[in-house]
């Protein structure tokens, strides 16, 4: 597996506001690219982030928009200090209070203050990697102007156990394709915004502009900006991991789904009415990726027997509707028993959505025209 060398990086000098705007053609008071920075008690990642920033080299303006959420750490000191160093460069958005927990959406809240035509997305707990990310992925958008949004695989790292260590995930080779191409919109709607790290996204400012009104209810917003930009026409796939993501980062979503079980049943429940919403808004072309994403939400609440027998008896119904097949109803229902007559019907049922998953990613490289990467275990 490839390794992403974190010492190099931070060892790279920083270029000075001059340095970096050398190279650009055009007015650069109207940015091309606007970079979306959202953080929240961010300090002890935010020099990475932001170096990324800084060390991107492009032939347009771009502009770093910081957003921070009312921090009670450091970080909007850190902010402070890097744009009075960039102050043509950096635009710091600082709250005073907390708009998350007033139900506001960091990144969309963030765009609105954007003035470029796209929008480059980096919390600020991940970080890029690599020097020409903006100008690859903005050169490909122009080669498809058919598509709003463009991504690319991640590094994956940062755990307490490993700080620095940040790698490719190992399975990557049944997610991802090996060369550039264009993804179908249903790939990524089925991929529960697992598919599209958001720190690899550069996508269309009108996307942003343009949510529906159903978007502001919805319990996460990364995976249906994501549904909703790349459709219909799919998104740009580039096969280089160029930035990289903290799975425990203190306040993030991986870490927390660990330690508070209660959030994520409450997310998946939450979840299914908003699916629902985005299936009607979308029209009938979507209805079987939307099912598809509902089964999946009714299969996470039906697979934990310490999620209340009410939740599970709702998800049971919804995904029997939606499951023709008699022997599936059987075995969901089984499911719904505790003891061993329960845990018996586990195993037919995994070793079925293991198949779909297995002959849906081949399907797939079929439907885009690539080759599958080697097996898990090769170097990469």
């Amino acid at each position: 597996m490839s390794v992403f060398d974190l010492a190099a990086f931070r060892a790279l000098p920083l270029p000075d506001e001059q340095e970096i705007m050398a190279g650009w053609q055009g007015d650069v008071a109207r940015p091309v690219v606007s970079i979306i920075c959202t953080t929240f008690n961010h300090q002890a990642y935010l020099d990475d982030a932001i170096r990324g920033f800084l060390l991107q080299k492009t032939g347009f303006p771009f502009e770093v928009v910081i957003h921070d959420d009312a921090s009670t750490d450091a970080t909007q000191t850190i902010i402070q200090g890097y744009a009075a160093r960039y102050p043509h460069l950096i635009r710091p958005v600082l709250q005073f209070e907390n708009q998350f927990s007033k139900g506001r959406k960091p990144i969309p809240l963030a765009a609105t203050y954007a003035r470029g035509e796209y929008l480059a997305i980096c919390e600020g707990d991940d970080f890029w990697g690599e020097q020409h990310k903006l100008a690859v992925q903005h050169a490909a958008l122009q080669a498809h102007p058919e598509c709003n949004l463009c991504f690319h695989p991640a590094w994956h790292g940062g755990s307490y156990t490993a700080p620095d260590l940040f790698e490719r995930v190992r399975n990557d080779n049944l997610f991802y394709p090996v060369c550039t191409c264009v993804m179908p919109a249903s790939v990524i709607i089925a991929g529960a915004g697992n598919f599209i790290p958001t720190a690899s996204i550069i996508m269309k400012k009108s996307v942003m502009d343009t949510l529906p009104d159903w978007f502001y209810t919805c319990p996460v917003g990364d995976y249906f900006f994501q549904s909703l930009g790349v459709t219909p026409a799919g998104a740009v796939f580039l096969p280089q991991p160029m930035c990289c993501y903290r799975v425990e980062a203190q306040g993030s979503w991986s870490l927390d789904q660990k330690l508070m079980h209660d959030r994520k049943v409450q997310h998946w429940v939450r979840m299914r009415p908003s699916i629902a919403e985005m299936g009607m808004y979308l029209g009938k072309a979507w209805q079987s990726d939307i099912r598809f994403m509902q089964r999946n939400a009714d299969e996470f609440l039906l697979g934990d027997t310490n999620i209340p027998v009410s939740v599970r008896v709702q998800a049971y119904d919804d995904y029997a509707r939606s499951t023709p097949s008699l022997a599936i109803r059987l075995l969901m229902a089984m499911r719904r028993v505790p003891g061993a007559l329960g845990l018996l019907a586990l195993l037919p049922y995994k070793a079925r959505i293991a198949r779909l998953l297995y002959l849906g990613r081949i399907k797939l490289m079929k439907d885009i025209g690539c080759a599958m990467k080697p097996p898990a275990g090769n170097s990469a």
